[in-house]
C-alpha cells in the first residue's frame, strides 16, 4: 500500500512501512490519513532530479499518531456541510453498516429534514453524503453498487464514534427508537430480532406509553431467551435486566408472567455467569412474588439445577423435598429414615402389583400425563436424581419407583424415561431379574428416543440403556451403545454423561 501510494520500490519504503505498521496498528485508513498528514506539513518532498519521493525517518518517528490523527479526522468532520453532518449522525445510529434505503426511510421520518428539505429522496441522501465519501470518511462496501440496495460503511470505527457522540442525547434516543421501529415494520424476522432490539433499547429513553415499554420488555425476554439458547450469557443477561428495567418492580400486579419469566430466565444467566449472588437474588424474589404453587415449582427446578451443579447435592434433595411437599406430596424429612424405609417398600410392593396386571409394553402404550402438579413432581424428582445419587443413595429406590408408579397412574412425562431406567437398578439389585431391569431400561430409552425426546436427560437415560445392554447382548454391542452415548452427550453438551459413557 505505501509502495503503490509513493510509487516506489517495496524495499525503498519497508523501514517507512514497519514505522506506519507501528504507528497505525495496520489500519488503512489510519494509513491514509497519516501519509496525507504527513504530505500537507511537508515531510515528503520531491527530488528535483528523479521525481522519486523522500523523507526523513527521524522527523516522521517523531510525529505523534493517535492526537494529531483524532484532530485531523475531528477536522475533517467539523469542515463537512451541516446536511451531511448531520446524516452521518443518523448513519452513526444505525451502525457500522448502512444501506441508503434504510438510510433515506429513516432521514424521511424526522421532523428536522423535514423541515429542511421538501423532497427526501435516494438523491437527496447521495448527494448529501457526497463529501463525506469524497474524503475517504465513508466508502462503499466492497461488491456494492452505488444504488438504493448500495451498502456503505464507515472508513474507521473512530468516525462513526465522533459522528455518534456529537449528536444531542434526546435526538439520538428518538432516532435509534425510529430505526427500531421501521426495522420492526419492515423486516421482524429472528435473524433481523437482535439488531431491532438493540435499536429499540437504545431509544427506550424517549418511550412514555406504557403499552410500548411492555411490548419492548416482551422483546427484550424474547431475545434474553434466544442468546441463552446460544450461551451467550452475558448478552442475555443483559436483554433480561432491560426488560424489567422497563416495567419496574410495580409491575408485578400488571405484568406478572413477563416479570415472572424476566427475573427468572435472569436468574438463570446470572447463575451461569458465575454471579451466584444475583442469582439467588432475581430467583428468591420470583419465588417470593409467585402466585401459584406451579410457579414455585419452576423456580425450585432451576435451584435443584444450580445447587447441582454446584456440588451442594444434599442442599438439592432438601430442596426436592420442600418442593414436593409444597405440591401436596407427602413425602418425609431426609433425617426419617426408618420411614423411607418403609414407604421405599410399599412403592416396590405397589410396582409389582401393577406388573401383574400389565407390561413393559403397556408402559410403553400409558397416555400422556396431563395433571400439571404431577408434571411439575416428576420433573423435581428427575432433576435431582443425581443429587440423590451422590448424597442419599439409598433412598433411589424409592423415589426411581415412586415416579414410575406416578407414571403407571397418571401418565409419561419426560422424566418418567429416567425413572423407568433408574428402577432397573432395583430390578438388578433386589429381585435379581436381569431380564426385567433391561427391558426397563430399553423401555426407558426408547420413550426418550421415540416419544418423548428430552435433550436434558437423553444421555442419563441411553448411559443407562448402554449398562444394562450387557446383560442382553454380546459385549461388543454394548461398546457400541456407549459410544453412541458418548455421541449423544457431545451433540447435546452433556459432557458429564458423554464422560461417563468413555
Amino acid at each position: 500500500m505505501v509502495a503503490d501510494t509513493l510509487y516506489a520500490e517495496h524495499a525503498k519504503v519497508t523501514s517507512l512501512a514497519k514505522l506506519l505498521l507501528y504507528k497505525t496498528g495496520g489500519n488503512p485508513f489510519f494509513i491514509n490519513q497519516f501519509l496525507t498528514k504527513l504530505y500537507s506539513e511537508g515531510y515528503f518532498t520531491r527530488n528535483k532530479n528523479t521525481w522519486e519521493w523522500t523523507w526523513d525517518m527521524a522527523q516522521i518517528e517523531s510525529v505523534r499518531i493517535t492526537d494529531n490523527m483524532a484532530e485531523s479526522m475531528t477536522q475533517q468532520l467539523q469542515n463537512l456541510p451541516d446536511m451531511t453532518k448531520d446524516i452521518l449522525q443518523v448513519a452513526a445510529c444505525i451502525g457500522d453498516y448502512f444501506d441508503l434505503g434504510t438510510l433515506e426511510s429513516v432521514i424521511k421520518k424526522i421532523e428536522f429534514f423535514q423541515a429542511k428539505s421538501a423532497t427526501i429522496d435516494w438523491m437527496f441522501v447521495v448527494s448529501n453524503l457526497m463529501p463525506a465519501i469524497e474524503q475517504g470518511l465513508v466508502v462503499l462496501k466492497m461488491g456494492d453498487s452505488a444504488s438504493p440496495a448500495g451498502t456503505y460503511q464507515f472508513s474507521h470505527g473512530w468516525v462513526r464514534d465522533v459522528s455518534y457522540s456529537s449528536m444531542p442525547n434526546e435526538i439520538r434516543s428518538r432516532t435509534h427508537w425510529q430505526i427500531g421501529q421501521l426495522f420492526l415494520e419492515d423486516n421482524g424476522d429472528d435473524a433481523k430480532l437482535f439488531d431491532i432490539v438493540d435499536q429499540l433499547n437504545n431509544g427506550k429513553a424517549c418511550i412514555a406509553d406504557i403499552a410500548e415499554k411492555r411490548k419492548l420488555a416482551q422483546l427484550n425476554l424474547t431475545v434474553g431467551e434466544k442468546a441463552k439458547e446460544n450461551m451467550s450469557y452475558q448478552s442475555a443477561k443483559k436483554y433480561l435486566a432491560t426488560g424489567i428495567d422497563l416495567l419496574g418492580q410495580e409491575h408485578w400486579q400488571t405484568d406478572y408472567r413477563l416479570m415472572f419469566k424476566l427475573n427468572q430466565a435472569q436468574g438463570e444467566c446470572a447463575f451461569l455467569i458465575g454471579d451466584f449472588e444475583k442469582s439467588d437474588q432475581l430467583l428468591n424474589n420470583a419465588m417470593n412474588k409467585a402466585t401459584s404453587q406451579l410457579d414455585k415449582a419452576d423456580i425450585c427446578v432451576t435451584k435443584i439445577i444450580q445447587l447441582s451443579g454446584q456440588g451442594k447435592h444434599h442442599q438439592a434433595v432438601v430442596v426436592m423435598v420442600e418442593a414436593l411437599n409444597m405440591l401436596g406430596l407427602d413425602v418425609p424429612m431426609l433425617t426419617e429414615k426408618e420411614t423411607y424405609m418403609k414407604l421405599t417398600m410399599a412403592e416396590i410392593e405397589l410396582y409389582q402389583a401393577n406388573m401383574q396386571e400389565q407390561t413393559i409394553d403397556d408402559l410403553w402404550n400409558l397416555p400422556l400425563m396431563k395433571n400439571e402438579e404431577m408434571k411439575a413432581i416428576l420433573r423435581i424428582v428427575g432433576v435431582a436424581f443425581d443429587s440423590i445419587a451422590v448424597s442419599t443413595p439409598q433412598l433411589l429406590p424409592f423415589f426411581a419407583s415412586k415416579a414410575t408408579n406416578l407414571s403407571i397412574e397418571y401418565g409419561n412425562v419426560p422424566y418418567s424415561t429416567l425413572a423407568h431406567a433408574l428402577l432397573a437398578v432395583i430390578a438388578v439389585q433386589m429381585w435379581k431379574d436381569l431380564k426385567h431391569a433391561y427391558d426397563l431400561a430399553y423401555l426407558g430409552f426408547r420413550l426418550n428416543q421415540e416419544k418423548l425426546p428430552s435433550p436434558d436427560i437423553i444421555t442419563k437415560v441411553s448411559y443407562l440403556y448402554s449398562i444394562y445392554s450387557f446383560l442382553q447382548y454380546h459385549i461388543t454391542d454394548s461398546i457400541e451403545r456407549f459410544n453412541n452415548t458418548f455421541q449423544i452427550g457431545v451433540d447435546v453438551g452433556d459432557s458429564v454423561y458423554a464422560d461417563y459413557a468413555i
